[in-house]
C-alpha cells in the first residue's frame, strides 16, 4: 500500500484536535506553577492557541507533502 495524497484539510483538523489537548495539558501545568490569576488565563488562551497553530502548520505540511508524494512516489508502508 503506498500513500500518494492526503487531504490536508482532513488532516488539519485531527491534528488541531490533538494540539489543542496538548495545549490543556500545558495550561494546566502552567496553572499549577504560575498561580491562579495567571493560570486560569493560561487554561484558556493555551489550548486555543496551541490549536490554531498546529491547524495551521499541518495544513501547510500536509499540502506539502502532496506536492512531495507526487514526486517521489509517495510513502509505501505494509499492513497485516
Amino acid at each position: 500500500m503506498v500513500i500518494t495524497r492526503v487531504n490536508p484539510m482532513s488532516v488539519a483538523k485531527v491534528a488541531a484536535m490533538l494540539y489543542a489537548r496538548m495545549g490543556l495539558l500545558c495550561g494546566v501545568l502552567l496553572s499549577l506553577f504560575a498561580g491562579l490569576l495567571f493560570g486560569t488565563g493560561a487554561l484558556i488562551v493555551m489550548p486555543i492557541v496551541y490549536g490554531i497553530c498546529g491547524f495551521i502548520g499541518t495544513l501547510i505540511f500536509a499540502a506539502l507533502f502532496n506536492v512531495s508524494a507526487g514526486i517521489t512516489d509517495g510513502i509505501e508502508i505494509e499492513t497485516r
